[in-house]
Parts: structure tokens; C-alpha cells; sequence
């Protein structure tokens, strides 16, 4: 559980420091992580199955 907590909370943190310094939306960003997370949790999820 703590590590989605981690992602989402850094996820919200650079949307929120890109809108104030830099005055738009964050896109790419957080979409690469959040995208690079679910990647990884895939992969865990696969090894835990085929290790047993």
C-alpha cells in the first residue's frame, strides 16, 4: 500500500509545483511515471504467479 501512496503523493506534488512555477498543466510527467508503475506492478504481479 505505501508504495501507491508514495507515487500518488509525488504525482500530485509535481502537479501542483508545474501549475504554480510554471503556470500549466503537468502532463508528461506524471504520465510516465504513473505509467512506468503500473508497468512494474505488472511485472511483480507475473513473477509472484509463475514463482508460486
Amino acid at each position: 500500500m505505501l508504495p501507491y501512496l508514495l507515487v500518488l503523493s509525488f504525482v500530485m506534488f509535481w502537479i501542483t509545483l508545474e501549475q504554480k512555477a510554471l503556470g500549466r498543466k503537468a502532463f508528461w510527467l506524471p504520465l510516465i511515471v504513473l505509467a512506468l508503475f503500473a508497468g512494474s506492478i505488472r511485472i511483480c504481479c507475473r513473477c509472484r504467479i509463475t514463482d508460486g
